[in-house]
């Protein structure tokens, strides 16, 4: 539980505009680190656990980084967030981490920021509500009941897209707003079900789940025909470092 603002709270640098250098905490040490991520809220009556055990050269940011407050609530209505952010060179037999990489490793291999949170959501209703996100229907705040995107075939391999319909209640933040405005992608998995949504400006964000937990990752836009090497070596990546995860729901 973080409350105060600590000097670590620094201005982040961006690795080639992808992967934060200094975000508070990043480190070459090759020491074992763990981050465990927990999540509990009392009157549900559950408490859920991932912990990941790697060199701690990996971990580009923890949680109380940001020198925020991370919690609301008291006693036992207490809710936490949890942040943390990973860091490496996908090369083409390892993964490097961002502060132990060379510059000719840097330049050659596939840099990627992988952003963990803990929020656990059943799969199944994740993979279904990613469909009702503003940035893939478009779904406008007074008008929920007109979309303003549909899906759409797509070129790159293995995702659909998402194009305007409704100019007339367009938004910002819709499939071709500002914030993903070199397109959303999506790898579709039944009826209005998406496993995986890729959101990309300069820069793609892949937005899914490992287990029910919430992970994000950034990668260069020129990157996105790789979209499903990057997902299988990132989730490989956490298979390896995962020492406890509980699996029931």
């Amino acid at each position: 539980m973080c409350s105060t603002w600590t000097p670590s709270a620094v201005t982040a640098r961006f690795f080639t505009s992808i992967v934060p250098l200094n975000v508070g905490s990043s480190t070459g040490s090759l020491a074992t680190e763990q981050v465990a991520l927990i999540s509990q809220y009392k009157p549900e009556h559950r408490r859920k656990l991932w912990v990941l055990r790697m060199p701690a050269a990996y971990i580009m940011q923890r949680t109380c980084d940001s020198g925020r407050q991370n919690w609301v609530g008291e006693g036992d209505f207490v809710s936490v967030s949890q942040h943390y952010g990973l860091g490496f060179i996908l090369t083409e037999d390892k993964d490097l981490a961002v502060t132990r990489s060379d510059e000719e490793q840097r330049k050659n291999g596939l840099p990627v920021y992988v952003e963990l949170s803990n929020r656990l959501v059943n799969p199944e209703r994740r993979h279904r509500g990613n469909a009702d996100s503003s940035y893939v229907i478009g779904h406008v705040l007074f008008h929920p009941e007109q979309p303003s995107c549909a899906e759409q075939a797509s070129s790159v391999p293995g995702l659909v897209t998402f194009r305007r319909i409704r100019h007339d209640v367009a938004s910002q933040m819709d499939c071709e707003g500002l914030l993903y405005d070199s397109g959303v992608f999506a790898r579709k998995i039944g009826d209005r079900s998406y496993d995986i949504v890729i959101g990309c400006s300069v820069r793609c964000r892949l937005h899914s789940d490992y287990e029910g937990w919430s992970i994000e990752f950034l990668f260069d836009r020129d990157h996105l025909e790789k979209w499903q090497t990057l997902y299988d070596r990132v989730t490989r990546f956490l298979a390896a470092h995962t020492f406890h995860l509980d699996h029931d729901s």
